[in-house]
């Protein structure tokens, strides 16, 4: 229990497990390749790396508060990982909107392609993903993105969309670049 006034010292525990957040933080919201192999043998690394202090402090009679802390730490890791990959999306849509809002506010008034978003992938599978606008807010299904899809008369199958505001989606397409719309550099 945490005495009022008492200093917890960051010990390597605490440390490492805040390195193994940060980490998972990271590598979650990425979609760089070399990032996801280069977590295969981080994420881990690191996680043996607390092991081995917490047992370091174990065995030498370490503070049980700073272990409990590192625990929990350690333990929202996975939780970190996964919202990282989750949320990745729609706090880069809200940046953009507040740094875009003549763009935001000429998209609201069309169907169609805002802008290129993203692109990763290896040569020769690459994935693309696109911000697009539908006033009529219906294409949160991939089913429903084909056929609006087809409605705009753009070549590429859609293979998964997302929605990240009310009438904005991302879309993604598998090797299938939309003629004409620029994507960022990675």
């Amino acid at each position: 229990m945490l005495i009022p006034g008492k200093r917890i010292r960051r010990g390597p525990s605490i440390i490492s497990a805040v390195l193994l957040l940060l980490a998972a933080t990271y590598f979650g919201g990425n979609r760089d390749f070399g990032a996801f192999l280069l977590g295969i043998l981080v994420l881990p690394a690191l996680f043996l790396t607390l092991l081995v202090c917490a047992g370091m402090e174990i065995a030498c009679k370490g503070n049980a508060t700073e272990l409990r802390i590192a625990a929990m730490i350690a333990l929202m890791s996975p939780l970190a990982f996964y919202a990282s990959a989750h949320l990745r999306d729609h706090l880069a849509f809200y940046t953009w909107a507040i740094t875009h809002r003549g763009q935001l506010d000429e998209a609201m008034q069309k169907d169609g392609i805002v802008t290129g978003w993203a692109s990763w992938g290896m040569a020769g599978s690459e994935n693309d993903s696109y911000l697009v606008a539908d006033r009529a807010d219906s294409i949160g299904s991939v089913g429903a993105a084909e056929k609006w899809r087809k409605q705009q008369g753009l070549s590429c199958e859609i293979v998964a969309s997302k929605r990240v505001w009310p009438r904005f989606y991302l879309v993604t397409t598998y090797d299938c670049p939309f003629d004409g719309v620029p994507l960022p550099i990675n």
